[in-house]
C-alpha cells in the first residue's frame, strides 16, 4: 500500500472523529451524524443583536432547566420510574417515556414523550425539554460534484467522501473500466492477443455472470486501441440487425481512422472518409460487408460483440458466421471477437459455428488464489485502508474465484469497517455481512440453495455441495469423487460412506435447467463440476460456520450500537 493512499484514508476518519468531537459526543456514546447538531436548540437568524441573541438563548436554556427540574420532582414525588430509555434513532440522546400508572399520567399531562435526556460528562442523564420530531428519512451522502456546487466546504459529509473512495474501487455492480483498475485473467488476455497477432483467428469467449466478461472485453479494447488496431465494438441487442452491426462498425473505423495520425492517408486510400460512403446508400448484405472490409486487409482490425446472448436473430448469428468464415478462408487481418453468457456454446451459438475453421474457444473459470488476492489488495491500497491477514485469507477462501463474489465481499465489509470509524478491516467486519453478501451475489441462487437444503432433503445436501467445493479440482473446474471420499472426513466431520455419494450427486446433476453439477467423462470415469462456477460461493457463504476462523468471529457478540449511517444500497 502507498503511504499517500493510506494518510489520505486516515485524515478522513480522522476528520470525522474531530466532527463527533466537535458535537459533543462522548467516545462512549452512540454515534450521531457529521452535519446535524447534537441537541435542537433554538437557532437565530444573522440580523439583529448578537447580544439579545445570547440572552435570547441562555433564558431558553435556562427555562428548559427549570421545567425539567419541576418534571423530574414531579416522578420522584409520583414514586413511579419511568420506562428503560433508548437510543435515539439519530444517535443524540437518550427518550424517556412518562411514568406508568394514573398519577404518573396526571403529573405527566401527556408530555412524557417529549422530555429528552442527555448522556453529562458525570455519566448522569440531564433532561431536556425537546419536542418529539418525526423520523428523518434516509439522503445521499456522496455530494455529487461539490466543486460546481457545494461552497461550505467546511460542512462535507466526510462518510460520503470516505464511501466515495471504496466505493470507486471495488465495483461489483459495474465493470472495470481500464487496464489501471484491472487485475487478473492475464493467461486469458495473452490467449486472446495470441490468437489475433499470430493466428489470425476469431474469438469467441463463454462465461458465466459475474465472471468478468464485460471488465476483460474493456481491457482487451484499450490493448488494441494502444497497438494502433482499427476497433469497433457493438453490443449485442434483441432489435440489432445485420445493417445496424455494420454500419456502428463502418462508423467506428471512420472515427479511428479519422483520429489516426496519417488517417489522410488512409482516407484517400480508401475514397471516402467516412466509410458508410461505400455502402452507397444501399442495405448491407455480406458479400458488400466483405468487399468493403477487403479494402481493409493491410490494416489490423478487430469486431468484438459482447453480450452476444441477447441477439434473438437467428438468421443474424448465422450471418456473422458466415462473414467469420469468408474472413478467415481470405486471411484478413479482421478478427471478430464474440463474448457471450452461457455456460454451454450450444445456449447462445447455432449450429453454423461448430463448422468455422479458425476459431478460438474461451471458457472463462473461476480465478486462482493469486489472483483473487491481488484484486483484494490492489483495492485495498486504492482505498488506503488495511486488510486483517485473516480477512484476506477468508475473502479468498469465500469467494472461490469468482471476481464480482470478492468486490462485493471487499466492497460490504469495508463498509461495514468504516461506519465504525476503522482504517482496518477486521475479522467480524468480514463476519457480519456473510449472510447478507450470499443475497447480493446471487440472489436466485441463493435461493436455489436454500430450496436444496431443506429439512426433506435430511442434511446431505449442503454436506455434499460444501465437500465439492472443498475437494480439489483440475483448471476447467471438475473434480473426482475419489477425491472427495478421500477428504470428506477432514471436510465434513464424516466419511461419505454415511452419506448417499453417488445417487446425490447424480440428483444434483440432473438434465433440467436447475441442476447444479454437470457430469463430465474422463479417463479415469464419470467426474463432476459445478455448472455455474458462482454457486461455489454461494455454498461457502452459506457455510461460513465451518471455517475455522470465521467460526470464531460469527459468534462473537457484536456491541448493539449505531454505525455511521450507509451511504445508500450498493
Amino acid at each position: 500500500m502507498h503511504p499517500t493512499d493510506q494518510k489520505i484514508f486516515t485524515k478522513l476518519i480522522r476528520l470525522m472523529r474531530k466532527k463527533r468531537k466537535a458535537a459533543g459526543v462522548p467516545e462512549s456514546a452512540s454515534v450521531v451524524e457529521m452535519i446535524d447538531p447534537v441537541i435542537g436548540l433554538p437557532r437565530f437568524r444573522k440580523s439583529g443583536d448578537a447580544k439579545a441573541q445570547e440572552s435570547a438563548s441562555g433564558s431558553a436554556e435556562g427555562e428548559a432547566k427549570a421545567k425539567a427540574k419541576a418534571k423530574a420532582k414531579a416522578y420522584k414525588a409520583a414514586g413511579e420510574s419511568g420506562a428503560p430509555s433508548m437510543r435515539s434513532r439519530r444517535g443524540r440522546g437518550k427518550i424517556a417515556d412518562g411514568p406508568s400508572g394514573d398519577q404518573g399520567a396526571k403529573t405527566s399531562e401527556g408530555t412524557a414523550n417529549m422530555l429528552r435526556t442527555v448522556s453529562s460528562n458525570d455519566g448522569n442523564d440531564v433532561p431536556i425539554a425537546h419536542a418529539e420530531e418525526p423520523p428523518v428519512n434516509p439522503g445521499f451522502n456522496i455530494f455529487a460534484n461539490a466543486r460546481l456546487w457545494r461552497r461550505d466546504q467546511g460542512n462535507l459529509n466526510y462518510s460520503g467522501e470516505v464511501a466515495k473512495l471504496y466505493r470507486d474501487a471495488f465495483t461489483p455492480t459495474r465493470p472495470k473500466r481500464s487496464y489501471k483498475d484491472f487485475s487478473g485473467r492475464r493467461e486469458t488476455i495473452e490467449t486472446i492477443i495470441q490468437a489475433v497477432e499470430e493466428e489470425k483467428s476469431h474469438v469467441i469467449l463463454l462465461g458465466e455472470k459475474g465472471m468478468g466478461k464485460t471488465s476483460l472485453a474493456n481491457v482487451v479494447v484499450e490493448c488494441a486501441k494502444e497497438a494502433g488496431y482499427l476497433v469497433a465494438r457493438v453490443v449485442g441487442s434483441a432489435d440489432l440487425t445485420f445493417e445496424h452491426l455494420i454500419r456502428s462498425i463502418l462508423e467506428q473505423f471512420s472515427d479511428r481512422i479519422a483520429q489516426a495520425p496519417v488517417g489522410d492517408i488512409l482516407q484517400r486510400r480508401l475514397g471516402a472518409e467516412d466509410l458508410t460512403e461505400l455502402l452507397n446508400g444501399g442495405t448491407p448484405d455480406v458479400p458488400a460487408a466483405i468487399r468493403i472490409f477487403e479494402q481493409l486487409a493491410d490494416n489490423q482490425a478487430i469486431v468484438l460483440i459482447d453480450d452476444f446472448e441477447r441477439i434473438e436473430d437467428t438468421e443474424l448469428k448465422i450471418k456473422i458466421a458466415e462473414l467469420m468464415e469468408v474472413l478467415s478462408d481470405q486471411g484478413a487481418w479482421l478478427s471478430f471477437l464474440i463474448f457471450g453468457r452461457a455456460s454451454r456454446a450450444t445456449d447462445i451459438l447455432p449450429k453454423s459455428f461448430d463448422s468455422l475453421p479458425n476459431i478460438t474457444w474461451v471458457k472463462l473459470q473461476s480465478m486462482r488464489q493469486e489472483e483473487t488476492d491481488h484484486i483484494i489488495r490492489r483495492g485495498a491500497s486504492a482505498v488506503g485502508i488495511r486488510f486483517n491477514e485473516d480477512v484476506v485469507e477468508s475473502l479468498v477462501r469465500l469467494s472461490q474465484g469468482v471476481p464480482s463474489a470478492t468486490q462485493w465481499l471487499c466492497l460490504l465489509a469495508v463498509r461495514r469497517a468504516t461506519q465504525r470509524y476503522a482504517a482496518e478491516v477486521e475479522l467480524p467486519d468480514l463476519a457480519a455481512i456473510v449472510h447478507a453478501a450470499a443475497n447480493k451475489v446471487d440472489p436466485k441462487l441463493s435461493a436455489h440453495y436454500d430450496s436444496l437444503c431443506t429439512s426433506n432433503r435430511k442434511g446431505w445436501a449442503d454436506d455434499i455441495l460444501y465437500l465439492a467445493v472443498q475437494t480439489p479440482t483440475d483448471s476447467n473446474g471438475v473434480f473426482s469423487t475419489d477425491e472427495m471420499s478421500r477428504i470428506s472426513f477432514d471436510a465434513i466431520g464424516r466419511s461419505v460412506l454415511e452419506l448417499p455419494l453417488h445417487s446425490a450427486l447424480s440428483r444434483l446433476a440432473n438434465d433440467n435447467c436447475d441442476a447444479v453439477l454437470q457430469k463430465v467423462g474422463t479417463a479415469n470415469g464419470t467426474c463432476y463440476r459445478f455448472a455455474n462456477p458462482t454457486m461455489r460461493t454461494i455454498v461457502m457463504l452459506k457455510n461460513a460456520n465451518r471455517i475455522p476462523n470465521m467460526r470464531n468471529a460469527l459468534l462473537e457478540k457484536v456491541d448493539d450500537v449505531e454505525y455511521l449511517p450507509s451511504p445508500g444500497v450498493a
